[in-house]
């Protein structure tokens, strides 16, 4: 409450720029970054192929190994395949659609109060699609093109990613031209949680674990806590 959430810390100490920028940019759409990545598929085609040859498929506190993480996938997937599938996000927005036009606009505006000020009940957080780190929208398996999704002024899904069909480009491999299979990856990032500094890392991050998926199948025994990095605006002598 006032601050304090159910599914985060409050950051305190934030450089003074940082702290102003919600209030300049109110809203996602006035802070939306796009940026694009032509992701090369064979080096997670090849990770996948081991991986399936081995008797493995590709499956969340951050410390999960890539077989954890398969599983979960794995699971949701089995309990959301089917057309008559009901689970806790529909069955709440079905309650909320039971109502008149103007109540549903009522409710809509009292969770998106309680959500604001720290009021939201984590059960309804957690029922939540828009409430995550990051969303990741896999076009490519509707055989459909990458698009840059918007990201929503309710919850506080910072980042969005959407794959798309892949196709066969010319790249540059081992010093020589070449046909390579390309998956284009459109990211909407919200630069007002932090900065571009911080961003651009994290997209170094994601390229070089595509590029050596391998990586990811060793488990984290510990999460690194963000910092917060003030800045000096004052002259030095």
């Amino acid at each position: 409450m006032f601050g304090y959430r159910p599914d985060g810390k409050k950051v305190k100490d934030l450089d003074p720029i940082q702290r102003i920028m919600p209030h300049i940019m109110v809203h996602r759409h006035d802070a939306q970054n796009l940026t694009s990545y032509d992701c090369p598929c064979e080096p997670m085609d090849e990770f996948i192929k081991a991986e399936y040859e081995s008797g493995q498929k590709l499956s969340f506190t951050g410390h999960e190994s890539i077989g954890e993480i398969r599983d979960a996938i794995d699971e949701a997937i089995q309990k959301n395949n089917t057309l008559d599938t009901s689970n806790g996000t529909d069955k709440l927005a079905h309650i909320i659609t039971l109502t008149p036009n103007f109540l549903i606009r009522l409710l809509v505006n009292l969770i998106r109060f309680a959500d604001k000020h720290g009021l939201l009940p984590r059960s309804i957080i957690n029922l939540s699609p828009f409430h995550t780190t990051a969303f990741i929208t896999n076009l490519k398996s509707i055989k459909g093109p990458s698009i840059f999704h918007h990201l929503y002024d309710f919850g506080n899904t910072g980042m969005f990613f959407a794959m798309g069909k892949e196709s066969l480009q010319p790249v540059v491999s081992g010093g020589e031209l070449a046909v390579g299979k390309i998956m284009p990856i459109q990211i909407v990032t919200d630069e007002r949680f932090c900065d571009g500094f911080y961003f651009v890392s994290a997209m170094k991050q994601i390229r070089m674990l595509l590029a050596k998926p391998e990586l990811i199948k060793e488990r984290l025994e510990s999460v690194a806590k963000d910092t917060v990095v003030q800045h000096s605006f004052r002259n030095k002598k």
